[in-house]
């Protein structure tokens, strides 16, 4: 089971950069494991408490990038897979939609993308 991942496209080539999937030139692109981000900063309780922390640190650090890389005016995308789960709870998407009219002066395209995992529906 792979955890979600967010992917950030930058202006210019970043050394370990992709292509996001295709959706952008060699080396522009990065995936992060929105579980990586949270275990680089948990403290190991794993309760709710922390839990809630680590979701602050997530949008913390993406509000960050975002903000870093978006300053110049450069339009930007912001891909999230699995969306779901990434904002699975009201917490996350509240937290998630509050920074996101943080940065609306800045030109960012947020989109999330959605999975049934291959299981074709009727």
């Amino acid at each position: 089971h792979k955890p979600p991942q967010v992917g950030v496209r930058f202006d210019g080539p970043h050394p370990g950069g992709s292509t996001l999937g295709g959706v952008c030139e060699e080396g522009r692109g990065f995936f992060f494991s929105t579980s990586e981000l949270a275990k680089a900063d948990a403290d190991g309780v794993g309760d709710k408490a922390s839990e809630e922390e680590r979701d602050k640190q997530m949008m913390e650090a993406m509000r960050e990038v975002l903000t870093e890389e978006a300053e110049d005016g450069v339009p930007m995308v912001l891909v999230v897979h699995n969306v779901d789960k990434v904002l699975a709870s009201v917490e996350r998407f509240t937290a998630f939609k509050a920074m996101a009219e943080k940065l609306s002066p800045l030109k960012i395209l947020y989109l999330g993308l959605h999975s049934s995992g291959g299981k074709e529906k009727p």
